[in-house]
């Protein structure tokens, strides 16, 4: 009795599983600590490392990549996100990326199916450590069967993401209205001379120059939309070339973890003593428990360099460049994307103000 009280009274912070697939390429599990932020940059974090496996095996992307995620504004329907992928584009890493965001019903989703599969195969696996519920994970993943060619499956510990809020804000742009009922569920990102015809019909936006590389962005209602309902023009030419002359290739820094209060730490550590004292746990929890909580414990660092940035569509001309003009405003511009019946949501500011596509689908869980 006094055994299982000691071990009910343990504080067992929950360990995030983040689950990432890239079709015919990547299957990975990212385990983090519970004070690891659970937003936007480290999903960009765990897509970036796919995308760099993919460049690394391959030596070059495709002209387009389909991003699936969750609609959750905290983590992916935000601008941090929708910026992000606009500075992948104006360096011409890619020439479209689509944002998917499912509605209602998408669990049914292989995604979905194979994150419910993984946490029913390892829910009844015992583990001491966040390095064993790595390994859980990699034992699953060893005997899952996928598409023949993917050349990458498995789990690792995400215990450092780079400061890509700080990469991102490089672009001086502001959305509005990306959530609520009839929020577009999917949003294209591509250059002007890239549109099709149906996108050019719907382009009734300020058009600044209609030069071929405007930064354009549609607005589709559904993911099966073919015909946006909006098409706007974020960044003109002139601005995206002296934008790119100025830009960060590489993120700097790591991103900070949650904090925790002065209380809260020394309650963990007490309670993790008391609980090993009396045998209610191995050393290996205990250890773990206390390094953890003190921000000891060794963490795995973030790659230096995300190869997959460097990547090109094609080789930039310097006389593309359009003068920097010194005096030119550099508040960041709004754009109101309209709701999918062409109105304007009255809701508050978004919180966080090779010839086929390459699709990345994303999800996280709780172990």
């Amino acid at each position: 009795m006094v055994l299982s009280k000691a071990f009910e009274n343990v504080i067992r912070p929950a360990l995030h599983v983040q689950m990432g697939w890239i079709p015919g390429h990547v299957v990975e599990f990212a385990v983090a600590d519970a004070d690891m932020q659970k937003n936007t940059a480290g999903n960009i974090e765990t897509i970036s490392r796919m995308l760099d496996a993919v460049f690394r095996k391959h030596k070059t992307l495709p002209p387009t990549i389909n991003l699936v995620m969750d609609n959750t504004s905290r983590e992916n329907k935000n601008q941090l996100m929708l910026k992000f992928w606009i500075k992948v584009v104006c360096l011409e890493v890619t020439q479209q990326v689509l944002l998917s965001f499912p509605m209602v019903g998408h669990t049914h989703g292989p995604l979905d199916a194979l994150g419910g599969q993984a946490v029913t195969a390892c829910s009844n696996s015992v583990f001491e450590d966040d390095r064993e519920l790595v390994r859980v994970y990699n034992n699953y993943l060893s005997k899952a069967r996928f598409e023949s060619n993917v050349h990458r499956q498995g789990a690792y510990k995400l215990d450092q993401c780079a400061n890509w809020q700080a990469w991102v804000e490089e672009i001086p742009l502001v959305f509005r209205s990306l959530t609520g009922p009839k929020a577009p569920h999917l949003f294209r990102i591509l250059q002007r001379q890239h549109l099709q015809m149906e996108d050019l019909e719907v382009c009734t936006a300020h058009r600044q120059s209609e030069a071929p590389g405007d930064i354009m962005v549609c607005c589709h209602s559904h993911m099966s939309d073919k015909v946006p309902f909006q098409v706007v023009c974020v960044l003109d030419a002139a601005k995206v070339n002296e934008l790119r002359s100025k830009f960060t290739i590489q993120p700097t820094g790591i991103a900070p973890r949650r904090s925790i209060s002065y209380h809260d730490r020394q309650l963990v550590q007490k309670r993790a003593a008391e609980a090993y004292e009396l045998q209610a746990i191995s050393k290996t929890a205990h250890d773990y428990l206390t390094a953890w909580i003190q921000g000891t414990r060794r963490r795995d660092r973030r790659p230096s360099e995300y190869s997959w940035l460097g990547h090109r569509m094609r080789t930039m001309d310097p006389l593309r460049r359009a003068p920097i003009n010194p005096h030119a405003p550099q508040c960041p511009r709004v754009i109101q994307v309209l709701q999918a019946d062409g109105s304007i949501c009255a809701g508050p500011p978004d919180p966080e103000d090779q010839g086929q596509a390459l699709l990345i689908q994303a999800d996280d869980e709780d172990a």
